[in-house]
């Protein structure tokens, strides 16, 4: 799905994932490099900016800390910003839920390499209840499993006590997710019968 609350499961009947970690036959060497103040710094602005474009009536009361992973998906040299985060919202009448943020942000390439700036060119979200099942989006890591120019993503989707695996391409303008796992029971949860 291409929309931001589309990271759910495709025709499962036809969609096939492999991971290969064996590095005779994986390729090239990680792009992930060490994380910097400037990435967590962008990934708060995004965050806030986030919550203000999709929750405007909402207020964040608590934000959790960001998971942030800084990979070279493009191998151009500069970074990717992959982060996901966990944030308390407060509505109108005073209830709470929780969101979870997932994104993807780019090097801005209108700014110099003097000054880096990133932008935001994907987000994915689940929002569950407060007192409720956790969800969560996991970055895992990138693979190379086409010619594209960027490395593809793989997350872990989780909701509840259940999880699937999702692969996520960029095209010319915008990343989408191509493939999906089934959903399946986390390991420490016995499985589920359609397993």
């Amino acid at each position: 799905g291409s929309g931001p609350l589309d990271l759910g499961p495709l025709d499962v009947e036809t969609t096939a994932v492999l991971a290969i970690s064996d590095r005779r036959f994986a390729g090239r060497s990680t792009g992930v490099r060490p994380m910097r103040d400037e990435h967590r710094s962008a990934v708060d602005a995004a965050t806030r900016q986030i919550l203000r474009d999709r929750y405007p009536t909402r207020v964040a009361v608590e934000e959790g800390l960001a998971r942030v992973r800084v990979a070279d998906l493009d191998r151009d040299g500069r970074t990717e910003i992959l982060a996901s985060r966990e944030v308390r919202l407060r509505d109108e009448s005073g209830g709470f839920e929780r969101v979870v943020v997932f994104v993807i942000s780019e090097p801005d390439r209108s700014l110099s390499a003097a000054k880096p700036g990133y932008r935001v060119v994907f987000v994915g979200l689940q929002l569950f209840r407060d007192a409720g099942p956790a969800a969560d989006i996991v970055f895992i890591d990138q693979a190379d499993l086409t010619a594209a120019e960027f490395d593809e993503v793989i997350v872990r989707l989780d909701d509840g006590e259940t999880s699937r695996y999702a692969i996520l391409r960029r095209d010319q303008t915008t990343w989408t997710q191509v493939s999906s796992t089934r959903p399946m029971r986390q390991p420490s949860l016995p499985s589920l019968s359609s397993e």
